[in-house]
C-alpha cells in the first residue's frame, strides 16, 4: 500500500515524526550508535557518513532525533559523574597528603566550592580618605606640613587662581 500524503500529516500532528518531517526512531540500532559515538568523539556529519558509507542527511536524521539527543546527554551526564568522582578521590588524596601546604590548598578548594570562603570586599581608598587621614594625623601631633605637586607629564593645564581659598578656621601668614 502506498504512503499517502494524508498518513504523513496525521503521523506528524500526532507527534510520531520529528519538525522537519523525519519518522522518529523507535530504538538505536548499532548503526545508530556508531553515528553516535563518532559525533562525541568529534567528526563531523560529512566524516561520519563518510565513515559509515550512509549519506550526510541520514547522518543529521540520527543525530537530531529525540532518542539519539537523549542518549548524547546520558552520555555527558555519565562523563560528568565519572569526573567529578575522580576529582572527588583526587582532592581527597591531597588533603591527607603529608605536605600541610597540599593539604591546605585541598581543603581550601573544598571550603571555596561551597561558599563557605568568602573573599573579603576589596578596601577603595579615595583621595578624600587620604585627605582626612592626614589631618587627623596633623591633628593628633599638632601639626602637620603638607606639600602637593602636579605630575606635569599628564598635560594637565595649570590652575590659575585668582583669589586663594580660605579654610573656615585659618589665620592669615
Amino acid at each position: 500500500m502506498p504512503y499517502s500524503p494524508q498518513k504523513y500529516l496525521d503521523e506528524k500532528r500526532a507527534g510520531r515524526r520529528q519538525p522537519s518531517g523525519a519518522a522518529k526512531l523507535k530504538e538505536l540500532t548499532g548503526k545508530h550508535l556508531r553515528a553516535i559515538n563518532l559525533h562525541l568523539a568529534g567528526m563531523k556529519g560529512r566524516e561520519i557518513a563518510t565513515t559509515l558509507d550512509m549519506t550526510e542527511a541520514w547522518v543529521s536524521t540520527v543525530l537530531n532525533d529525540p532518542l539519539a539527543q537523549t542518549e548524547i546527554r546520558q552520555r555527558f551526564l555519565d562523563v560528568d559523574a565519572e569526573m567529578f568522582a575522580k576529582a572527588t578521590t583526587k582532592i581527597d588524596d591531597a588533603m591527607d597528603s603529608a605536605d600541610a601546604a597540599i593539604s591546605l590548598r585541598a581543603a581550601e578548594m573544598v571550603w571555596r566550592s561551597r561558599g563557605k570562603f568568602a573573599q573579603p570586599e576589596p578596601i577603595r581608598t579615595t583621595a578624600e580618605d587620604v585627605v582626612s587621614r592626614m589631618l587627623d594625623i596633623a591633628a593628633a601631633q599638632g601639626g602637620a606640613s603638607v606639600t602637593i605637586s602636579a605630575n606635569t607629564g599628564w598635560n594637565i593645564p595649570p590652575i590659575r587662581e585668582t583669589s586663594r581659598p580660605t579654610i573656615e578656621g585659618e589665620t592669615e601668614c
